[in-house]
C-alpha cells in the first residue's frame, strides 16, 4: 500500500500512520533485530557463528531492513493509526492502494462512534477482556460493538485465534454465538448483552 504525505502530515493533528505496531520506530527496529537474531540461531546453528558474530549479522540486518520495512510501499497489508490513547488497525486488501488523508480521517471518525455511547462502552469492556487476557494491539482478534470479532481469510492461525476466544469466553461462563460475517471474512462472538453477562464481562 502506498501511504501520501497527506496521510503522513495528519500526525501535526495528532493522528499517527504507519505500518508497523509499535509505538516508536526504535522499538519497531528492536523487534526486527531480535526476529533476525532468532532466525540466526536456528539457520546458522551448523556455522559455528559467536555470539558476537550473530550480533552484528542481526544488527547489521536491521540497519540496512528496518527503516525500508517501516515505510514499506507494497509489501505490507495492514495499516495501523494511532490516535489518542487508541491505535487501530486496518487490513488493506489491495496492496497497491493509495491511502490518502480522508481515508484515515473516515476510519478514525467510524472507530470514534464505535466507541462512544452505551455500544461503545460495551466495546471498551470488550477490548479491556481481551487484554487483560493477553490480546492487545491484535488484528486478527479485535473487540466490536456486537462483541469479538476473528478475522480468518489470508489468516494462517485462524483456528488458533478462535480457540483462544472461545477458551477465554468459556472459563468465564459468558454466553455467545457465532456467525459468519456477510463476506464470510470474520468469524463473530455476539455475545448477550443481558445484566448476568454484563456482569461477567466486566
Amino acid at each position: 500500500m502506498y501511504i501520501s504525505k497527506e496521510a503522513y502530515a495528519l500526525k501535526e493533528q495528532g493522528i499517527e500512520v504507519k505500518h508497523y505496531p509499535q509505538d516508536t520506530f526504535a522499538e519497531y527496529r528492536a523487534e526486527c533485530w531480535k526476529k533476525e537474531y532468532e532466525w540466526h540461531q536456528w539457520y546458522d546453528k551448523n556455522f559455528n557463528y559467536s555470539e558476537s558474530e550473530k550480533n552484528d549479522r542481526a544488527t547489521k540486518w536491521a540497519d540496512q531492513n528496518a527503516d525500508r520495512k517501516a515505510r514499506n510501499t507494497y509489501d505490507a497489508d495492514v495499516l495501523y493509526i494511532k490516535y489518542g490513547e487508541r491505535q487501530i488497525a486496518k487490513k488493506v486488501l489491495v496492496k497497491s492502494k493509495q491511502i490518502t488523508a480522508q481515508m484515515v480521517l473516515n476510519w478514525v471518525e467510524k472507530d470514534k462512534k464505535a466507541f462512544s455511547g452505551e455500544y461503545g462502552n460495551f466495546a471498551r469492556a470488550m477490548e479491556q477482556l481481551l487484554k487483560k487476557n493477553g490480546i492487545g494491539r491484535n488484528f486478527c482478534i479485535y473487540p466490536t460493538a456486537y462483541g469479538i470479532g476473528v478475522w480468518v481469510i489470508y489468516n494462517f492461525n485462524a483456528d488458533k485465534d478462535i480457540e483462544r476466544v472461545n477458551k477465554i469466553l468459556d472459563e468465564q461462563g459468558i454466553e455467545y454465538y457465532n456467525e459468519y460475517s456477510d463476506a464470510q471474512w470474520v468469524w463473530r462472538y455476539k455475545i448477550s448483552k443481558t445484566q448476568k453477562n454484563l456482569l461477567k464481562v466486566a
